[in-house]
């Protein structure tokens, strides 16, 4: 049992797909932390 090319393309599209889903998820968190906390340091000074 081989698997044709054009379902190892597939594979290929969809786990690259979500890798940069999750890579753009993390960073756009990280970066809404990141602004929050310098908001807050910018009010206390």
């Amino acid at each position: 049992m081989s698997i044709q090319p054009f379902w190892g393309n597939l594979i290929g599209v969809f786990t690259v797909a979500i890798m940069l889903s999750f890579i753009g998820i993390w960073v756009w968190v990280w970066h809404s932390r990141h602004k929050q906390n310098s908001m807050r340091s910018r009010a206390c000074q």
